[in-house]
């Protein structure tokens, strides 16, 4: 970015377009959703290993929040070593891996 500004302060530039440069997927559950940003992640299969019924490759979409607690969620999410996963609860809460 040659004017030196955050892409959050330009105006030129919304969420979706900031989502679509670094790849960001967020995946809906009913009390919790999970970003993953594809260019963080290195398939280390962290989240697969953590919770296979929430994080599945062969399934589309791959990461299914409902299928698990909110607390086994988040686990999973925290065990990502590269912080490609983060997750926000309904509530309000966020955190990443």
């Amino acid at each position: 970015m040659a004017s030196g500004r955050s892409l959050w302060s330009n105006s030129r530039f919304t969420f979706f377009d900031i989502a679509m440069q670094q790849k960001l997927h967020a995946y809906e559950g009913r009390e919790i959703t999970v970003t993953y940003n594809l260019k963080r992640c290195v398939h280390a299969a962290e989240c697969l290993a953590a919770s296979p019924e929430v994080f599945d490759s062969m399934a589309i979409p791959w990461i299914q929040p409902e299928n698990a607690g909110v607390k086994e969620v988040v686990e999973a999410v925290q065990r990502c070593p590269t912080g490609a996963l983060h997750y926000a609860l309904k509530s309000g809460a966020e955190g990443e891996a």
